[in-house]
């Protein structure tokens, strides 16, 4: 059975309900999933009192690419009180120029094979531009592309709350509970 590209959080528990259904593991998947909600709440909770943040999530060096709406990985921005300056693209492809004039507030690299090159080369490029309300703020962040880019349950509710400390550092988030056996 295929399991295609999540658009959203509610995609990446669907897939693990399939999942856990092929392999006999229903309450495990369904334990888990209640447990990531849970999470991904109380961060909406923390936040939605708060202004959102022009956020640039970008997760392709080149070409610059970033974050869309139609990708699971808007839903960080999202969910953690953040308003996504590509979130009207239909294609993630920007230009310098075009993030230049969205002025986001916060940038977050999450670059693929960034281990360490590509994600600092490409944090000391946006910090060459001093006008912008990131740089300016200290505010551009590096993020392990592999707890963004691929997702379970778990992992993208702990990997929203670094977003929602990035964005809102000002927010009491609460710490997750420990996995239940």
């Amino acid at each position: 059975e295929a399991f295609g590209q999540p658009a959203s959080f509610a995609d990446i528990c669907t897939h693990l309900r399939r999942l856990g259904g092929l392999l006999g593991l229903q309450e495990r998947a369904e334990a888990i999933i209640a447990q990531a909600q849970a999470q991904v709440t109380a961060v909406q909770q923390a936040v939605s009192p708060l202004p959102k943040q022009k956020v640039l999530l970008q997760v392709g060096a080149s070409p610059l690419f970033s974050s869309v709406r139609t990708s699971f990985t808007n839903d960080f921005i999202e969910l953690a009180g953040g308003s996504n300056i590509a979130g009207e693209q239909r294609s993630g492809a920007m230009k310098v120029e075009q993030v230049l004039a969205l002025n986001p507030e916060v940038i977050v690299i999450a670059v693929m094979g960034s281990e360490h090159g590509i994600g600092a080369e490409e944090k000391k490029r946006w910090l060459q531009f001093a006008t912008l309300d990131a740089v300016r703020d200290q505010r551009v962040h590096l993020l392990d592309p592999d707890a963004v880019c691929s997702p379970s349950p778990l992992t993208f509710a702990s990997t929203l709350i670094t977003f929602a400390r990035l964005i809102h550092p000002q927010a009491v988030i609460p710490l997750p509970a420990p996995i239940q056996p």
